[in-house]
């Protein structure tokens, strides 16, 4: 894979912070999603001025591009089965939702659109039956909100919470009944991570789980912690879900040089279905020494994550 961006690797980190290098070769990887089986994983990597999602098997290494289209493809989530690929895709005009199995044998099928609204698909339900989406209108990309879609025959889309603050990476937990999200006040632009009962998020109340900055909530495989990360840092926050949600201390896990995602539609790490590991993008720093460095190699430094939300979602 040629690297168009920033450079970039994919490194396993286990709980005290040990790194194990997955994919050494650079590339300009965007979302991250690992199978529900914990054979594969799917990512979503720019490079030529398009954006594309690929495939690869976590015991063989060797990365297979699954979608070829000239529109932007993204956002990568996997079906229960581990057979097939829901992402989000600009070849409809905005950004709407597919699928296409792995085995890259059939076309892309659309699963859902809305004209003038950009759906970036989230998270979805251990059974398979609802779909989180983060939601920004075509004529206001920094206008992000949360909605589900009922993948039920008629595809019932519900707005779950709309309004100010921005809200957005919206994952549902485990057993299907809570939501971990982000809330971003317009004025600090800082994100704070917030759990709330699911789907009645709006009206039931919301907990607050980040003391500082939150985002890009992972559940736990068995539903016991909420991870997030927390400016370069990976906080762990124990939790138990009952007739209440009750939250402990969030903790540091470690830290370090990994790719966060400066905008808050992307989720640029995973925890592996065993829970002892995590999958995390690394910067790769060259030195000048450094001959097998390409020259030619762009690098774009993103000071201002809605520029890049504007790039990503041009209004009409």
């Amino acid at each position: 894979m040629a690297a168009s961006g920033e450079l970039k690797k994919l490194v396993w980190v286990d709980r005290t912070g040990n790194e194990e290098v997955f994919i050494d070769e650079p590339g300009d990887y965007r979302s991250l999603k690992i199978s529900p089986d914990g054979e594969k994983i799917a990512f979503a990597n720019y490079e030529g001025g398009n954006m594309d999602i690929w495939v690869i098997d976590i015991a063989q290494k060797i990365p297979r591009k699954l979608t070829f289209d000239e529109a932007y493809d993204g956002h990568p989530l996997w079906s229960v089965d581990s057979k097939r690929i829901i992402f989000g895709s600009m070849r409809g005009g905005t950004y709407g939702l597919y699928s296409k199995a792995i085995d890259g044998i059939d076309t892309a099928e659309l699963i859902f659109s809305l004209k003038d609204l950009n759906l970036f698909p989230a998270s979805l339900s251990a059974k398979g039956d609802i779909l989180t989406l983060a939601v920004a209108p075509a004529n206001n990309p920094m206008g992000l909100y949360i909605s589900a879609l009922f993948m039920n025959e008629g595809r019932e889309f519900k707005n779950i919470l709309q309004g100010k603050p921005i809200s957005t990476h919206p994952v549902i937990s485990p057993d299907g009944r809570w939501l971990a999200y982000a809330l971003v006040s317009e004025n600090s632009m800082e994100p704070l991570l917030y759990v709330s009962p699911f789907p009645d998020v709006k009206n039931s109340g919301k907990r607050l789980i980040s003391k500082n900055i939150g985002e890009e909530p992972l559940w736990s495989p068995d539903g016991l912690e909420l991870f997030y990360r927390s400016g370069n840092k990976v906080m762990a926050v124990p939790v138990e879900s009952n007739e209440t949600f009750n939250i402990g201390q969030p903790v540091e896990l470690f830290k370090g040089n990994y790719y966060s995602s400066g905008a808050l539609f992307y989720n640029r790490w995973d925890i592996h279905p065993d829970g002892k590991r995590f999958l995390m993008i690394k910067r790769v720093v060259h030195t000048k020494s450094e001959s097998n460095v390409d020259a030619s190699i762009k690098i774009n430094v993103v000071l201002n994550w809605f520029e890049e939300l504007k790039k990503l979602v041009p209004a009409d």
